[in-house]
């Protein structure tokens, strides 16, 4: 049997704690029933355990107040352990003597007498230095426009030589020349050759949509008409209708065929153009004037 040495559960096994936490038991042989139980060994266990407890609680505080003593010692020491500066200062200092002789007695034995630069004063600086002349600046002044002199000699013109009087004579009727604004010469020739070349082209594309096959028979027939900035065609209208209506008829709508056409050239001045179509023998005449 087996016994915890805390709260004295009985165990028929040994296991490695008890329920109340403790890992110490005492084995003992069981006690038959058959056989008297004595109190003296209870007893006894009872005392040998509580002096077991004691001794381990007495143990357990000595190292607890150990380490707090240890804890406080050591924050002493540390503490007390830094250097102040006047630890520092308090040292005793090293004096080295060395015989090294003065500056003065080597300047005295070799009879070397140190080079003192002096310093000239302030009246030595005026009066010797360098006179610096004085430069004065003229203000720019604008130039004056020549004088024409148009006065007269004070001698009179009966003792003034010929080339006097002619030069007095220039002088007098000197006259500032005139500023003509020329203007650009325009190219007439150029001007018509572009405008009959716009009326040649304007006639083939009004042409190109005739449908010279459609009229039978034949006849003249012409159309007048205006071109404004823009190259529309404006204001047309009959200005002379056949007896053939098929010519009216296909002139009309090659007409309508044709609202706009490129701007016209500077040679156009708003003129109304004649656009004339003559059938004949089964041939035909354009023209536009």
């Amino acid at each position: 049997m087996y016994k915890c040495t805390d709260c004295g559960q009985e165990y028929r096994i040994k296991p490695e704690y008890c329920d109340c936490g403790n890992n110490i038991f005492e084995e003992y042989q069981e006690i038959k029933p058959e056989q008297p139980i004595s109190a003296t060994p209870r007893k006894i266990n009872k005392l040998k355990n509580y002096d077991k407890n004691l001794t381990g609680e007495i143990t357990s505080w000595l190292i607890f107040s150990i380490c707090i003593i240890l804890s406080v010692l050591t924050l002493l020491f540390l503490g007390n352990g830094k250097t102040s500066e006047t630890d520092v200062d308090q040292k005793p200092k090293i004096h080295i003597t060395s015989n090294i002789p003065s500056i003065d007695e080597l300047w005295v034995e070799n009879n070397i007498q140190p080079e003192v630069e002096e310093k000239p004063s302030i009246f030595q600086t005026i009066f010797n230095a360098p006179v610096v002349p004085k430069i004065k600046i003229k203000p720019n002044k604008p130039e004056k426009p020549d004088k024409v002199q148009n006065k007269q000699p004070n001698r009179p013109a009966q003792y003034m030589t010929e080339e006097q009087k002619n030069a007095l004579v220039k002088r007098l009727t000197k006259t500032e020349p005139t500023i003509t604004e020329t203007t650009p010469k325009v190219d007439e020739a150029a001007l018509r050759r572009e405008y009959t070349a716009y009326k040649t082209t304007l006639r083939n594309t009004i042409a190109a949509t005739i449908d010279f096959a459609s009229i039978i028979g034949d006849g003249k027939c012409s159309v007048t008409f205006r071109i404004d900035k823009t190259g529309n065609l404006i204001e047309r209208k009959f200005s002379l209708q056949s007896d053939n209506n098929s010519l009216n008829d296909v002139v009309y709508n090659a007409m309508m065929r044709n609202p706009a056409f490129q701007p016209p050239p500077e040679g156009y001045k708003n003129e109304t153009l004649t656009f004339t179509v003559k059938m004949y023998g089964g041939n035909f005449e354009v023209t536009l004037n």
